[in-house]
């Protein structure tokens, strides 16, 4: 496997991401096994998060707010203007 970071994985959001879901693991020891679906709810939660991000990465969503951040997503025709009738 190559070792080069892929884009998502250079961010710090997804690092620490990555540590929660560490950390999630870790406490899911602590929750009793007879708890079964919690401790699936927990873990499908945690594992979501990694997802969500990732998806949005890739989506060009995130791409396109962090080369635009002051520029409003709106379509073209919402941002003309009216002109007042004479």
């Amino acid at each position: 496997m190559d070792n080069k970071l892929r884009g998502h994985q250079k961010m710090i959001i997804w690092q620490n991401i990555d540590k929660l879901d560490i950390i999630v693991q870790e406490v899911l020891h602590y929750i009793p096994k007879r708890e079964f679906k919690m401790r699936s709810q927990i873990d499908n939660a945690s594992d979501s998060v990694g997802s969500n991000f990732v998806e949005g990465y890739y989506s060009g969503s995130l791409a396109e707010y962090i080369r635009k951040p002051n520029k409003p997503n709106k379509p073209e025709k919402l941002n003309k203007q009216k002109k007042p009738d004479s």
